[in-house]
């Protein structure tokens, strides 16, 4: 039995140590870590030569399965459990169509000129193409949230790429079977179209469905967030590999399905320590996959260009390549998108928008991967892996180093006024906050010297006094500051409202169905408010599964009228209106009840904030009397309701006591474990909205 050397250990975790050193220096220079890192490989690669410890790191680098089977799914599935989904379904529809269309556009126009500008075949170019034309952002989102850039750009780009990777690798096989076979003709095409869209949303279901039967599993765990951070390991790697290997369909895809799955239903089935855990974890595999994939990049650069032959000899061709690829880019954005912004309902992407999309066009790890994978015989694959280390070194050294240099000069890497103003305020609340607690730690805890004391007071109130005058200044400089600080008034109200619900949810008051309808209007309405919406209008219910259910319950009304099941189903949906009516009373008195604070901290006139004060009550008013009106229709159902309530309610305000005892000592801990475990059954069992909707 061969066993693992120690010198590909230790070059394993003197990579991670290289990743660390760097990111700390990169930072503090302000450099671009992930190309930074290209940099830090292909000097490590040369240092090889000069210092024998280093000699190991010639024999590491890129392999097609490293790739595909321990790094993208990493990526993949972090990408997938942080994105918006609200964000991302609101601009599926541009994401969509750079990401498989335009893609596939891509791979056409840069085959036909690489075909045209080098030795290769049509079949070998059009191959190049495919495995060129995947995206790879991490250096440009990174830079996106140093900078602060839009949401929605940050989305587009992302989004694209998410999908995008899975779209070449389909391309790529595809294209591979064509070339193989030797035929271009109409049938071909048509079933390799067929073949595409099978390939493609057969991964997304296989992912959705084992993301759910991981999110079913999760609950047997108690809230445990090792076992559960397990679980969603698991789910990643079996998803991708269940699919590519076994199954023949995308596995990036089905990497996206579990993780958009487990993204969805996180927020309600997971805890937020659990939450919290899940996406520190994911977040630190995403920054070590990361760190490999750019020093392997500097690394396999290197070696395989030093495999291959010289640069020089080839630099005609990388030149044409690089032509082809920014000649391809610059048509699926440039021409694309302006077909996008004339569809019914689009949200334009504008010319700025589009030029960044243009220029962060970046390429990574997946087309060396894919590069490396073609066979020794293929025909022109030194030169194929020669064009794609040109292209991948020309995107990241050359586009990803200016890209930031574009977005100054474009005048995107400004926050607006609205968040210009959201910061200072919670500066100016946060410096507050710390003034108070030091006169509070002062009086509990010891009497530290008054000098001290007071220069730490000093320099709070100057910090207090600093950022007040610039907050000032912000909100009474430009001509349109009433309606600067009318939307900081209606936002945070907004966020109260949406902070109201998820406590509601959290203490087990609102059903998941309800929650997700409740923060779906909250969202919507703050997208109106953003717009200059205000008062936001009524938002009618939308989401999907709350329509298919009244639908089913209207159906079996109709046809099983006096089944026990349609009479179950009846009484759920009547207890959603009830629910719905009760969360939209008691977030709006929550508003109502914070409004005092933070209207003055948004310097809202009188006015203002009496707008939003009749607005809210008025919402609660209208709430309550619908729920009356629902109490005097449905009084058994009503009354069971209620009387659950108060239940619940008693048992949380019994397990905080203990809670509190617990932590000030008041009680033994094992006393208090024992008496907050039998709570926790009986709350779960008490569970007001559970049993019929969980």
């Amino acid at each position: 039995m061969n066993d693992i050397p120690i010198s590909v250990i230790s070059g394993i975790i003197g990579l991670l140590l290289a990743a660390s050193f760097s990111a700390i220096l990169f930072r503090r220079i302000k450099f671009p870590y992930t190309i930074g890192l290209v940099l830090v490989g292909i000097l490590l690669f040369v240092l090889g030569d000069q210092i024998r410890m280093l000699k190991v790191m010639q024999h590491i680098h890129l392999t097609p399965n490293i790739i595909l089977y321990i790094l993208l799914p990493t990526l993949i599935f972090d990408a997938a459990i942080h994105i918006d989904s609200r964000l991302l379904l609101k601009n599926l529809t541009p994401v969509l169509t750079l990401a498989a269309p335009g893609l596939v556009l891509a791979t056409a126009v840069t085959g036909l000129i690489i075909a045209w500008l080098t030795p290769l075949s049509i079949g070998s170019a059009m191959l190049f193409g495919a495995l060129i034309s995947a995206t790879d952002p991490v250096a440009v989102i990174a830079l996106f949230k140093e900078l602060g850039a839009p949401r929605r750009l940050t989305m587009l780009v992302d989004g694209e790429s998410l999908f995008n990777d899975a779209t070449a690798i389909v391309a790529f096989n595809i294209v591979m079977g064509i070339v193989a076979g030797g035929a271009w003709s109409a049938g071909v095409l048509a079933s390799s179209a067929l073949n595409f869209v099978v390939v493609f949303a057969g991964g997304t279901l296989v992912g959705a469905i084992i993301g759910y039967l991981m999110i079913l599993i999760i609950r047997m765990a108690g809230n445990d967030p090792l076992i559960e951070i397990a679980f969603s390991t698991v789910v990643a790697y079996a998803a991708f590999i269940l699919a590519n290997y076994y199954m023949e369909l995308s596995g990036v895809m089905a990497a996206v399905g579990a993780g958009m799955v487990v993204n969805y239903y996180s927020s309600t089935r997971l805890t937020p320590e659990v939450r919290q855990y899940l996406h520190q974890f994911w977040g630190y595999a995403s920054f070590v996959a990361n760190s490999f994939i750019f020093l392997l990049l500097g690394l396999t650069e290197t070696y395989l260009a030093r495999d291959l032959g010289s640069i020089p000899r080839l630099l005609g061709y990388v030149a044409a390549a690089v032509f082809a690829i920014m000649a391809s880019r610059a048509l699926i954005v440039f021409l694309l998108v302006p077909l996008l912004n004339r569809l019914p309902r689009a949200e334009p992407i504008d010319w700025k928008n589009q030029a960044v999309m243009f220029w962060g066009g970046l390429r990574g790890a997946l087309p060396i991967g894919l590069a490396v994978s073609l066979a020794w015989d293929f025909p022109g694959r030194s030169l194929i892996i020669q064009l794609t280390l040109g292209v991948v070194l020309f995107t990241l050294l050359v586009q990803g180093t200016t890209i930031k240099w574009l977005m100054t000069r474009l005048k995107m890497n400004k926050p607006t006024l609205v968040d210009r103003i959201a910061r200072l305020t919670a500066l100016e609340a946060a410096f507050q906050g710390g003034l108070h607690r030091i006169d509070a730690v002062e009086k509990r805890f010891w009497q530290p010297a008054e000098e001290n004391l007071q220069k730490l007071r000093e320099q709070y109130r100057a910090a207090i006094d600093s950022t007040m005058r610039e907050l000032n200044e912000t909100r009474n400089s430009p001509s349109n500051i009433d309606r600067v600080r009318r939307t900081t008034l209606w936002l945070q109200a907004n966020a109260v409202e949406r902070k109201a619900n998820v406590l509601l949810f959290e203490q087990g008051f609102l059903s998941e169905n309800t929650f997700r309808e409740m923060d779906y209007r909250t969202e919507v309405r703050r997208g109106l408010i953003l717009k200059g919406e205000i008062p936001p209008p009524h938002v009618p219910s939308n989401p999907v599964m709350l329509r298919v259910r009244v639908l089913t319950t209207s159906l079996f009304e109709r046809l099983l009228p006096n089944a026990a099941w349609t009479q179950l189903r009846i009484v759920r949906d009547r207890v959603i209106k009830l629910e719905l009516a009760g969360a939209v009373r008691m977030s709006g008195n929550a508003v109502l009840a914070e409004l005092p604070r933070f209207a003055p901290l948004c310097g809202a006139s009188e006015s203002m904030t009496e707008e939003c004060r009749s607005h809210y009550q008025s919402t609660a008013h209208q709430a309550l009397e619908q729920t009356q009106a629902l109490a005097r229709e449905y009084p058994v159902i009503f009354h069971d309701l209620q009387d659950r309530i108060v239940r619940r309610a008693a048992l949380i305000a019994e397990r905080d006591t203990v809670a509190k005892l617990q932590q000030d000592n008041a009680i033994p801990g094992t006393v208090a474990q024992g008496i907050l475990n039998d709570l926790e059954t009986q709350l779960d069992k008490a569970s007001v909205y559970k049993s019929p909707f969980q």
